[in-house]
């Protein structure tokens, strides 16, 4: 092995490469959880699976880091991070709230207790996941040797620096070629993925450390990913073309998704106290949910309740 060098380009790098395949995996969890008809909502899978890796990667941080440091963020930031969402999960519990997904006159209470265990089935799902994560992390064994200095550095640098770019580049290249009916499935998603998962980087680097008692940053980029979650639900209700419906459910799954986060939300929540991660928890529910009826409850109490473009 060799002593590699990183850049805050290698992160950019890195944090690319990683959104995209969490943002796959999401993708494909959730599909495989619609498609063999599970007990529990499809979402549920991509949560416990990212939280999962969170724990498995934040016990083995230090050994990860003495590879190379940028891959810890890769791992937990981008792939664990674009792998749960948050905004889609706010996003079912609002839908089952006003029983968009059932038929007109369903009880309210009926609504109320489906969206109260979408919240609790994840949030305590993703806890176990993360704690089954750390129990994993402490099977499999570290590794003993320090990187050295090798020949082939400079090529390994200039391949973390490139390496996110190009498969970039390739999911663009496979959204204008590939074939159309990927592209509201995935290739839209994968495309503008990765500036959430940037954003989200700088946001918390920056304002989580404003506060010991309340990760600000994390409070930030979950809120403004289910604004913008939200209009592009409001925007999807109204007639559109093949490729536009295809861009605003990318938005939803790709920039929403990977801006927002669970498995960070874990993390935060087991270093916090009782008390100050009850709140937080309670505050990021509460404004997410207000976000969405600000945004959807004109449309909702209008009495349409016409489908989603790419449902119809």
């Amino acid at each position: 092995m060799f002593t590699p060098t990183h850049t805050q380009l290698t992160v950019y790098s890195l944090v690319i490469f990683g959104t995209l395949w969490g943002v796959l995996a999401r993708l494909g969890l959730q599909w495989i959880g619609g498609f063999a008809s599970t007990a529990v909502f499809s979402l549920v899978w991509a949560q416990m699976v990212g939280c999962a890796v969170m724990g498995f990667c934040v016990t083995k941080k230090n050994a990860i880091e003495r590879v190379f440091p940028p891959l810890f963020v890769m791992c937990g930031t981008a792939f664990c991070g674009s792998l749960t969402t948050w905004s889609s999960m706010m996003g079912d519990v609002f839908t089952a709230f006003a029983n968009l997904d059932k038929p007109a006159g369903t009880s309210r209470f009926t609504g109320f207790m489906t969206g109260m265990g979408i919240t609790l089935v994840t949030f305590f799902s993703a806890q176990a996941a993360f704690q089954g994560g750390i129990h994993l992390a402490h099977v499999v064994p570290s590794p003993s040797r320090h990187p050295r200095s090798r020949p082939g550095q400079g090529l390994f640098n200039l391949a973390t620096i490139v390496i996110g770019p190009l498969f970039w580049l390739g999911a663009l290249m496979l959204l204008i070629f590939g074939p159309s009916s990927w592209r509201s499935r995935a290739t839209f998603a994968i495309v503008v993925a990765p500036p959430g998962s940037i954003l989200r980087y700088l946001v918390s680097k920056h304002l989580n450390p404003l506060s010991a008692r309340f990760p600000i940053g994390t409070l930030v980029v979950n809120s403004t990913s289910v604004l913008v979650f939200a209009v592009m639900a409001l925007l999807a209700h109204h007639s559109r073309s093949a490729l536009g419906c295809a861009a605003l459910k990318g938005v939803q799954d790709g920039f929403c998704g990977s801006l927002s986060t669970i498995s960070t939300m874990v993390v935060e929540l087991r270093g916090l106290r009782t008390g100050d991660g009850y709140r937080y928890f309670a505050v990021s529910w509460c404004v997410a949910q207000a976000l969405l009826v600000v945004v959807l409850g004109t449309w909702v109490w209008s009495g349409d309740r016409g489908e989603l473009c790419w449902q119809r």
